[in-house]
């Protein structure tokens, strides 16, 4: 009876996972795999270094007994595997620097390393002068920057008034181009967009470069769509 019914749903509502939620998770997952398989390769520049003592081991041989066959196999083996483990530190290299060109024929150590050390020291502020020219060091910096933008940040001030808002030059848009600006993004839109993107710039917060996620496009494109899709929707991406 219906006085009697003492009844209540176990879930009244379904609540709605946020697709944004699942990819993140899944790329924080697999961090766990990375950092195995990252172990697992060692330190590339360790490699570097005893690839080159064991080549040079192994040339010093080939050069006392050229007629051995096994100690030239050796040597093609070590030449191979420098080779390679180079071209790795090069990638580095160039994701640290994010230099759009690689020199095919020096591996330019001396130079990636001052480049490096190059970015980490322009994105620091040493010193700041304030209007009376007033010099800020380091630890004073950020105080100076609170100090500047108090001045006209969260302060009030005069507001006038518009009578007749005719009277304001103000351009419109058609409603064919208005509607184009409001329709929801297609995954190609947003496909083309990130490939568009050079594989070597800046990655993300999560460390995820473009080349990530173009390599693995088949994997993880369609999370991305609907990660980004729902960006424009709810305004947050994390």
């Amino acid at each position: 009876p219906y006085l009697s019914f003492d009844h209540c749903p176990a879930m009244l509502a379904i609540p709605k996972v946020a697709v944004k939620t699942h990819l993140a998770k899944r790329l924080k997952a697999m961090k766990m795999h990375l950092r195995i398989l990252n172990k697992k390769n060692g330190n590339v520049f360790n490699k570097v270094e005893f690839l080159k003592d064991e080549l040079a081991r192994a040339q010093q041989s080939f050069d006392k007994n050229p007629s051995c066959i096994v100690l030239g196999e050796e040597e093609i083996v070590y030449v191979q595997a420098y080779i390679d483990v180079v071209l790795d530190a090069k990638k580095l290299f160039m994701q640290k620097t994010k230099n759009e060109w690689l020199n095919g024929g020096d591996s330019n150590s001396a130079y990636y390393h001052n480049v490096v050390k190059g970015r980490i020291s322009k994105k620091s502020i040493h010193v700041m002068y304030d209007d009376l020219e007033n010099a800020y060091y380091r630890e004073d910096v950020p105080a100076l920057f609170v100090s500047y933008f108090s001045k006209f940040l969260g302060t009030c001030d005069d507001v006038y008034e518009v009578e007749d808002v005719s009277t304001l030059n103000m351009k419109k848009l058609d409603a064919e181009k208005v509607v184009e600006l409001i329709k929801p993004v297609t995954d190609e839109e947003i496909k083309d967009a990130l490939f568009s993107i050079d594989v070597n710039k800046a990655s993300g917060p999560d460390g995820y470069t473009l080349k990530f996620f173009k390599a693995a496009w088949s994997v993880v494109g369609k999370d991305t769509c609907s990660a980004i899709k729902e960006f424009f929707v709810s305004g947050s991406f994390l």
